[in-house]
């Protein structure tokens, strides 16, 4: 299967519908288009309409894919999943839920501690590395070592954010 040429079908249908791809993930027989908006909500509306104009491409350039696979467009969520650099970018002031591929080291007061999951703020994001806040600690973390991290929602900050 050709991901980049589903990649290249997807984002045309996105941008379309005044979206972007923001994720695709392939499991066996189910293909899943992660759609959003800067700086907007994706509604279900959006869903369907890129859904629609995925559909009706696929068929055209890769009909054999849509023979064996259910497609599925949808919101990344709420707390959705980091995985590209812009991922990260766009998500700078926020709290992230991060595990890394080996223990960081953290100090409080006078104690030491190693974990490799964590939630953290993240501060900003350079060229390989991530740079975090827990507490009053600031700490950087390449790329290279994060395993998974996901936003996580936090009411206050969405509450201050839209000045209520």
């Amino acid at each position: 299967m050709d991901l980049i040429k589903i990649k290249e079908i997807a984002k045309t249908a996105s941008e379309q519908n005044n979206c972007r791809v923001y994720d695709i993930f392939k499991h066996r027989d189910r293909l899943q288009v992660f759609i959003d908006k800067k700086n907007q909500t994706v509604n279900l509306k959006d869903c369907e309409n890129v859904f629609h104009s995925l559909r009706f491409l696929l068929h055209s350039e890769l009909p054999y894919l849509l023979e064996k696979n259910r497609l599925e467009v949808s919101s990344p969520g709420i707390e959705k999943q980091l995985r590209e650099k812009w991922h990260f970018k766009e998500s700078i002031g926020q709290s992230i839920n991060l595990t890394t591929n080996y223990p960081v080291k953290f100090k409080n007061e006078n104690k030491t501690f190693q974990t490799r999951s964590f939630i953290a703020d993240l501060i900003s994001v350079s060229e390989d590395t991530l740079h975090l806040k827990k507490s009053q600690l600031k700490f950087s973390i390449p790329f290279s070592e994060v395993k998974t991290a996901k936003l996580i929602f936090n009411q206050k900050k969405l509450t201050k954010k839209r000045g209520k």
